[in-house]
């Protein structure tokens, strides 16, 4: 099963110069209590901006320029590649927005945080398709 997962804000803003524009705690352990243990597909953009491999997943990036594989990261020069290389119950793709937009036509659902406001930024989420059905909703607090 194939997923985004991603953080909006009201104006559709994901990011702003590779960097989320907010800090949520709650939104941040929903995140890793939901891919640990499963793939996480990013963007080599989004790569750089996390800076590291993210402990206990398969992390999987994109990248037209080959980067140097560690233990648990892999680079794939086409993103056709990535998906049909994930042996975890479950693949996320975490962005960048470029990303988002080739895959949301085939992916099984959406994990989304809306944030309420909106955002300066310089990248957007891509409309949502109008056959989506939402199975679900959950209001993340700040602790």
């Amino acid at each position: 099963m194939l997923y985004h997962v991603v953080a909006m804000a009201k104006n559709r803003v994901i990011g702003k110069e590779n960097k989320l524009p907010w800090h949520f705690s709650s939104d941040l352990k929903h995140f890793r209590q939901l891919t640990t243990g499963q793939t996480v597909i990013m963007g080599r953009k989004t790569f750089e901006s996390i800076g590291k491999p993210l402990p206990n997943r398969e992390n999987f990036v994109v990248s037209r320029s080959r980067g140097v594989g560690a233990p648990g990261l892999t680079f794939f020069n086409t993103l056709e590649k990535a998906p049909a290389a994930v042996t975890t119950e479950h693949a996320f793709i975490i962005g960048g927005a470029d990303i988002f937009r080739q895959t949301i036509e085939g992916v099984n659902g959406i994990y989304l945080t809306l944030i309420e406001e909106d955002f300066e930024g310089d990248a957007f989420y891509p409309p949502i398709p109008k056959y989506f059905i939402k199975q679900s909703s959950h209001t993340l607090q700040e602790n």
